[in-house]
């Protein structure tokens, strides 16, 4: 096995080759913000179709900036910051008013402060099963 003596016109030619050149790997200049990490945590509210709008926006961004469209990728990452903001919104909404409702709605007597000792939770405000009337379907 011989090997080839390395000459300054093969490591020249090496050097200026395309694949050698790594200077200009991002020429698009410094990449936008495309909000992906706010649109993974907005994912965890409760506003399930909006939120996957806002990840797929903030993917697309990524995709355009890849593909060398810096101001498309700009618009989709604001897109998908407006998005994800207005998910988090309605999933906050949406757990005020779930809390809202549930700790209004049920009567005091249904609580465990109304029990009196011995009784059982699951028959407050119920009649005894001796007193309760048996629906008849015929």
């Amino acid at each position: 096995m011989s090997l080839t003596p390395c000459t300054p016109e093969i490591k020249r030619a090496l050097e200026e080759s395309p694949e050698t050149n790594t200077e200009d790997e991002s020429p698009n200049g410094p990449m936008p913000s495309n909000y992906l990490i706010l649109s993974i945590f907005s994912c965890f509210c409760p506003a399930y179709p909006i939120n996957i709008v806002a990840f797929v926006f903030s993917i697309m961004a990524l995709n355009s900036y890849n593909d060398g469209d810096l101001d498309g990728s700009r618009r989709l990452g604001r897109n998908a910051l407006y998005v994800a903001i207005a998910s988090i919104i309605i999933g906050l909404l949406v757990i005020a008013t779930y809390c809202f409702v549930h700790f209004t709605t049920y009567p005091k007597s249904e609580t465990l402060e109304g029990m009196r000792p011995g009784k059982n939770i699951y028959d407050a405000g119920h009649p005894p099963l001796s007193e309760r009337r048996s629906l008849s379907f015929y």
